[in-house]
């Protein structure tokens, strides 16, 4: 199983992974986030996210996941980077849990398809319920 791995600028991957494990149960394995903050320097930081990563790979791999497409943990994130992981930017909920129900089910889909997800997971919510209700 691909391990999962979520990083972010500030908290928001502690706060992200928190409302995956609500949604989808407290007892998902090899699953993880990392957190670059204010007090960590370019190499606290990168000690952090190789540990981190360290958690999460068991040989077949992992998907890492990140706020943004700059930055630090883009950056950290790049050094991690082989025929075995994966690596996107903009991370959302619906994303994160496409993940990590497709890993449970044992299918987890291609990265084009994953990210078509996520992009779906935004919506204008005026127009879905003006949608929905007419």
């Amino acid at each position: 199983m691909k391990g999962v791995l979520v990083v972010s600028h500030g908290t928001f991957a502690k706060g992200i992974v928190d409302t995956a494990r609500y949604i989808v149960g407290e007892n998902l394995s090899q699953l993880s986030y990392c957190c670059y903050e204010k007090e960590d320097d370019p190499e606290s930081f990168h000690k952090k996210i190789v540990s981190a990563f360290d958690e999460v790979d068991k040989g077949d791999g992992v998907i890492i996941l990140l706020d943004l497409a700059t930055g630090r943990c883009l950056k950290e994130a790049a050094f991690l980077l082989n025929e075995k992981v994966e690596i996107m930017a903009g991370v959302n909920v619906p994303l994160l849990l496409e993940v990590l129900t497709g890993r449970m089910s044992g299918d987890v889909p291609g990265t084009g398809s994953l990210i078509e997800k996520g992009q779906r997971g935004l919506i204008d919510v005026r127009k879905y319920l003006a949608d929905t209700l007419n």
